[in-house]
Formats: C-alpha cells, structure tokens, sequence
C-alpha cells in the first residue's frame, strides 16, 4: 500500500511565501517630499557642517520646505535666507546644544539654531518688502493730497485693491494737483487742456464787475444805467 505525502505545516508555508515575497523596508519620513535641487544641497551642507544626525537629513529638508511654502517667497530669495543664516550661524558663539553626529564629541549642533535663524531673516524680508509696497492707507493719502471732486474720490475708493500691499501713485489714477498761488497748473491728463497762471485767474476776479441797477433790482434793461459793485 502506497504511504500517503504528508500535508506541509502552516509554519512553512509561511516562511516559503515570506521568502518568495520579501517585506518591503519601511519607508523613512519624508523621502517622498519634493525638494528644489538648490534648496536641498544647502540643507544637506548645512546639516553635515553644523554636526547633525545623519538620520536627522530628511527632517530637515521636511522643515525647510515648510518653511519655504509658509514664507511665499521665490526659490532665489529663499535660499539668500538659508545663506544669510548660515553665515550668522557660523559666526555665532553661545551655542551650547551638544552635537548628536557620530564621532563629533565635544562639538555643537548648531542647525536648531540655524533654523531659528532662518526663521528671524524670513520675517525680517517680508516686513521689509510690506514697508516698500505701501499700504492702503497710503494711497488714500496720496488721493486726499490731490483734493479731487467727491464723484472721483468715490470712483477712486472703488477701485482699491483687497489687499493692502499696493501703491497707486497719482500719476496713475490722472488728476491734476493742486498747487500753491503764483505756480502753473501742469494737469496730469493729457486729455486735459491747460490752465493759465494762477495769477491771471486772481486778477480778474479783483476786476470790478458792472451790472445794470434799475427800479426793481439788478437786471439785464439795456434802458438802465451800469453801475460798478
């Protein structure tokens, strides 16, 4: 009598599908994150010159371009930040966070720092480029200067932008601005005829002006007799 195959145990039909389908190592944070070439290189420089953990890298990229996305920024503007703050770094001295990179004992690891950095020289150039662009405000200011009729100041109001990064000089919006007595009038629309001397308008207004005087009041009766008021 033929002696029946004995079944496989479960035991090795799991280490046979183990063996023929490997468990896949397990993914490292962040190693999916898009990283811009140049902003890469100076994070990967930065981490290894200031004495951080090798294991670290991809934490700091996942934070630079965090950073990057937060600060609206172009790449080129970002990086003088990231390079801007590596020099600072490099020149500060009160660092006291021991370094965490293999055989470097005794040693800082200066990229917390370096981030901080970062972050101090990112708020700085927005507040700079808010103060060059303007405010709303301002560019009220700059209308009530040029005292224009109520109708153009509303129109004017209207067509503010949302936001309040913006300047609208007069030359744009085409008033004329008034000046002081004695100077020209130069309008600033070319659709705008020009204006005499100011003091042309101011002596004829000084000229006496004649109306006719009759029996019931001012009136226009070539019968009457002019008189000067």
């Amino acid at each position: 009598m033929k002696a029946l195959a004995s079944a496989p145990s479960p035991v090795a039909e799991t280490a046979a599908l183990d063996h023929a389908h490997p468990p896949r190592p397990p993914r490292q944070r962040g190693s999916r994150i898009h990283v811009p070439a140049q902003i890469r290189a100076i994070v990967e420089q930065v981490s290894e010159e200031f004495h951080d953990a090798p294991d670290l890298l991809l934490s700091n990229l996942a934070r630079a371009m965090n950073l990057y996305r937060a600060s609206g920024l172009s790449e080129y503007e970002y990086c003088r930040i990231l390079q801007d703050a590596r020099a600072a770094t490099k020149r500060a001295g009160t660092i006291t966070k021991p370094s965490t990179q293999p055989g470097t004992q005794g040693t800082k690891n200066k990229v917390p720092y370096w981030f901080a950095t970062v972050e101090k020289g990112h708020e700085r150039h927005v507040h700079a480029r808010g103060s060059r662009g303007g405010t709303g405000s301002q560019y009220l200011g700059l209308i009530r200067k040029s005292q224009p009729t109520d109708a153009a100041l509303s129109q004017l109001k209207s067509q503010l932008p949302h936001h309040t990064r913006c300047v609208i000089t007069l030359e744009q919006v085409q008033l004329p601005v008034i000046v002081s007595p004695g100077e020209r009038l130069k309008p600033l629309a070319e659709n705008v005829p020009d204006f005499p001397p100011f003091d042309s308008w101011t002596r004829t207004l000084d000229e006496p002006r004649v109306l006719k005087k009759c029996k019931g009041g001012m009136t226009s009766n070539d019968n009457c007799a002019p008189v000067p008021i």
